[in-house]
This record gives C-alpha cells, structure tokens and sequence, in this order.
C-alpha cells in the first residue's frame, strides 16, 4: 500500500515580506528622480522577488517509499 505524497517548502511570512520591504527598497531609490517611476519599481521589483522566490521553492515528494 504505497501511496504518493509531495508538499511544497512554502517561505516562511517574514521572508515575504522582506520581499516587499527590498522591492520598497528599489523603490525609494528611483524616487529621488521620479515619484511614478518610484512608485512603479517598487511595484515591480516585489512582484519580481515574489516571483522567483515562488519559482525556487522546493518540493518534497515521496513515491513508491523514497523520498525525492
């Protein structure tokens, strides 16, 4: 009776919300130049972090009793 399981190591919350506070980060740079242009990089730059950090997260997987 094997059955498969798999679960993804999810970030932890702080580390997602240091995600948007480095994105912010990007943000207060360019707005020294722009108020928009700072606004948008920081938009963008969270939603870049965000992104690989969702694409990077691992996942544990367990087939047939061994562990991947």
């Amino acid at each position: 009776m094997n059955e498969d399981y798999s679960e993804k190591l999810w970030p932890a919350w702080w580390v997602w919300a240091m995600a948007g506070v480095i994105g912010g980060g990007f943000g207060l740079t360019v707005t020294r130049f722009s108020r928009p242009g700072g606004a948008l990089t920081a938009v963008v730059m969270t939603a870049i972090i965000a992104a690989l950090l969702a694409a990077n997260t691992p996942e544990l997987a367990v087939r047939d009793g061994v562990l991947h």
